[in-house]
């Protein structure tokens, strides 16, 4: 893809780092599903929030999530983060919400990688910068085996 530059990431043990393909967030109260690509240092994806209704299969979207940004060596994610659908301070609409967002590729000590979003929760600022004060927990997204 054009403007997306070269890059190898490796795991402390070696390994090529690939981050292409589905991912869910690491908790059990929300269901939601990420879809990520990579090309070079170029990545975006896109996330679902299912319907928190019982019974629904598959889910409905209640949330639709969209990332855009590039990877550094240095194993953190930047760019943008878009969501479109209600929140939890936005019940009644799709309005979309937009925030800048830094990610960190991090390894267990079984080189098991998750992404953690660096931001604090129910804080606005510098990484969730909405003035209405809606700040979600920091997303940390393991890969769909």
């Amino acid at each position: 893809m054009p403007g997306c530059g070269p890059i190898e990431l490796r795991a402390p043990s070696g390994e090529l780092v690939v981050l292409n393909g589905v991912w869910r967030e690491d908790t059990e109260s929300t269901p939601l599903t990420w879809w990520i690509r990579t090309e070079g240092d170029c990545v975006w994806g896109a996330g679902v929030v299912g319907d928190r209704a019982e019974g629904s299969v598959p889910p409905r979207p209640h949330q639709v999530q969209s990332l855009n940004g590039t990877i550094g060596s240095d194993f953190w994610i930047t760019g943008e983060i878009i969501w479109l659908g209600p929140t939890e301070s936005n019940e009644a609409g799709p309005l979309p919400r937009w925030a800048p967002l830094r990610m960190h590729i991090e390894f267990d000590e079984t080189n098991q990688i998750s992404l953690r979003e660096d931001r604090e929760p129910g804080v606005t600022g510098l990484h969730c910068p909405d003035p209405s004060g809606y700040c979600p927990d920091p997303l940390v997204l393991i890969p769909v085996e």
